[in-house]
């Protein structure tokens, strides 16, 4: 008889495969609901908890003989190869950073060649448009505020003198946020592009990243819903986060390379998993595997020296207006956009615009400032330059003045800070995702560039679409605030952003009263 150490979802369906039974029939056998026996199918990565554990190690022993070689016959080696599988060709259509990640899947898990490769069509076998969709239909259901309770209730207790989980009142009610800040993050706004913000280069090699069986799983599982889904993945490198300082100067600090792939395979799988977790009840360590193993407690996640984790810059943009016709008085527009299915891990999410990792595009040294970030994603996500989505595509300048769009052209050249400004106005670590994010104001105040270019603002291929607000609409700003659509690290760049605006922007500003907690 076949030993199994730790049960996992796909050890449990195979053993339900070898003893023939539908999802009621198994669920009745061990005496559990029957939407743990679906959650087991939907994610074959999770590890049941010690009593299922036990229930699995019975069912199994109690397996007759033919029971018990169906049951083996579902191994190859170590991995399940049980259950329907997709056509090989299912993964002929997909890119090169595609298929390197799968690759790099089995080097980093120690696999022999191809391994991932069929975990993944094993997965694909069973995502069908009915299983996305239910998946998905799940997901949705878990609202930001509920998920900022349960991580709240995994990390509170850890939470040091000086650090806290972002938060905020309105006339509405509070906001809570998954946004673990320290005090000293939360300070001046600074700058953005007047050498205010200093970031160095460390350029030591990063360890290499060792996973074990349940990582790869996991991972291989991600890859498969990527496939299935149709989300965009490039990889390429990221600014990993190795320290931060805010001081009188403004904001300095340092990163180290990292890439993409290795942070969509890892520590990005660890929102996912708690977003189910919700969904099942089952929101605690003992069901949180990857979450114990990415991200174990409070301390560790700001550790950004050991973590280096990968992370982004997010802007609320607003542009003054003049006076309508209608009758709406002077004020700024703000806009917000809907995250598009395309995006990994993002789709139907709230965020300000614009919204991006942190990355280098030609110059590893210098697009470190986070001013060239917010320049480039205003340019690609707003401004249309589509052309600097791929690193530019051999350009070895992409954003020369000779390549601005038109708006941006118009900005550069009037650098004022009374007619436009780029200010950093916080720093957080999403305690959801382990992700560090800056959050940024960009406010237009000359009213002449909306006149001219607001018809030739429009939002790329990551947004379903883009709402406007208007910041005289005190009303529709507060029940945008409280939306439970919005991602953390967006509602945390809104907030900041809407209190620095109503600092600079006089009476074209009406914000609603909002406190931020301490």
């Amino acid at each position: 008889m076949r030993v199994i150490g730790t049960w996992t979802g796909a050890q449990a369906t195979a053993l339900q495969h070898a003893l023939r039974l539908t999802n009621e029939a198994f669920a009745e056998h061990l005496g559990v609901a029957v939407r743990t026996i679906a959650n087991w199918h939907a994610r074959p990565a999770m590890v049941p908890v010690p009593v299922l554990q036990q229930a699995l190690d019975t069912a199994h022993r109690q397996a007759d003989n033919d029971q018990q070689a169906r049951f083996a016959q579902s191994f190859e080696g170590d991995r399940i190869v049980a259950g329907p599988v997709a056509d090989p060709g299912a993964l002929d259509h997909i890119g090169r950073d595609l298929h390197h990640a799968i690759d790099w899947l089995d080097e980093s898990a120690g696999l022999p060649d191809g391994t991932t490769e069929a975990s993944v069509l094993s997965r694909l076998g069973h995502l069908d448009q009915r299983t996305i969709r239910r998946l998905d239909r799940e997901r949705s259901k878990v609202g930001r505020a509920t998920l900022s309770d349960a991580t709240a209730a995994l990390y509170q207790p850890g939470i040091e003198s000086g650090t806290h989980l972002y938060r905020a009142e309105t006339g509405l009610g509070c906001i809570t946020t998954t946004m673990l800040v320290r005090d000293s993050w939360l300070g001046q706004p600074v700058s953005l592009g007047a050498g205010n913000d200093r970031f160095e280069l460390d350029r030591s090699p990063a360890e290499p990243i060792r996973l074990d069986a349940l990582a790869q799983v996991a991972a291989a599982n991600r890859m498969a819903e990527i496939v299935a889904t149709g989300s965009r993945f490039f990889d390429a490198h990221l600014y990993a986060l190795t320290g931060a300082r805010f001081d009188h100067a403004g904001v300095s600090g340092s990163f180290r390379l990292g890439r993409f792939r290795d942070y969509a395979l890892t520590t990005d799988l660890i929102a996912t998993e708690l977003v189910e977790a919700v969904a099942t009840g089952q929101a605690d360590w003992d069901h949180l595997p990857l979450r114990s193993r990415y991200l174990p407690d409070a301390g560790h996640a700001l550790d950004l020296a050991t973590r280096a984790p990968a992370g982004g810059v997010l802007s609320l943009f607003a542009a003054a207006r003049p006076a309508s016709r209608s009758g709406r008085p002077a004020d700024y527009v703000l806009l917000v956009q809907e995250r598009s299915g395309q995006v990994v891990n993002g789709n139907g999410q709230l965020a300000v615009i614009p919204k991006a990792f942190h990355q280098p595009l030609v110059n590893f040294t210098d697009d470190a400032h986070l001013s060239m970030t917010l320049q480039r994603e205003l340019e690609e996500e707003l401004f249309g330059r589509d052309d600097l989505e791929l690193g530019g595509q051999g350009v070895a300048d992409p954003i020369h003045p000779s390549r601005m769009s038109e708006p941006m052209r118009w900005l550069i050249d009037r650098p004022e800070p009374e007619t436009w400004r780029m200010e950093c106005t916080g720093l957080g670590v999403n305690i959801l995702t382990g992700n560090y994010e800056f959050a940024a104001l960009t406010a237009i105040h000359d009213e002449h560039w909306w006149d001219k270019f607001g018809g030739q603002v429009m939002a790329n291929w990551e947004a379903n679409h883009v709402q406007q607000y208007s910041t005289r609409d005190t009303s529709a700003l507060s029940h945008l605030i409280h939306d439970q659509r919005w991602g953390n690290e967006g509602l945390f760049a809104l907030i900041r952003g809407l209190l620095r605006l109503s600092q600079l922007g006089g009476e074209r500003v009406a914000i609603p009263q909002i406190s931020e907690e301490t």
